[in-house]
């Protein structure tokens, strides 16, 4: 006899599924009806599965199980924030939560984007909800205290370097 695991491991999606017995069993038992969305076929051999549809990775990217097109660009050149898809030609893009944003201008704190000002990239920190040049500031306790002065952090605090 044909049970839905058996049919599902099949890989196909039935619309009507008649199990027969010989045994008597209530009316309602002897039909089942399966509503699932029924996936799209593979048209070519490089196609891949991109949630419930085909994909040619060549020319489509998938995020968050779904397909956006690259337009001309590679894969390389696309992002996936938490199933948000972004075009990342330039490749200076990266994530913050469900946004992207340019590392070279702007920094994640905590899922939010914050501008950097004329903060170098490679010295820029998080600090209490605000951007830090760790070459000028140090951060304990997420508060920020001028490298070099009297006005030094209390002791005990937890402190970057």
């Amino acid at each position: 006899m044909i049970t839905p695991r058996r049919l599902a491991a099949t890989g196909l999606l039935p619309i009507l599924v008649i199990y027969l017995s010989i045994l008597p069993v209530a009316a309602e038992a002897l039909f089942t009806t399966w509503t699932h969305r029924a996936a799209q076929p593979m048209t070519s051999d490089a196609d891949v599965c991109c949630g419930p549809d085909s994909m040619n990775p060549a020319v489509s990217f998938c995020c968050g199980g779904a397909v956006s097109s690259m337009e001309g660009l590679t894969s390389d050149q696309m992002l996936c924030c938490d199933g948000v898809a972004f075009t990342n030609a330039a490749g200076n893009l990266a994530c913050c939560g469900q946004v992207s944003f340019n590392t070279e201008t702007e920094i994640c704190c905590s899922d939010v984007v914050l501008p950097l000002g004329t903060t170098d990239p490679a010295n820029a920190y998080c600090c209490g909800g605000a951007v830090i040049d760790m070459t000028d500031y140090w951060c304990c306790d997420n508060n920020p205290y001028p490298r070099g002065s009297s006005a030094a952090p209390p002791i005990g605090q937890n402190c970057n370097i």
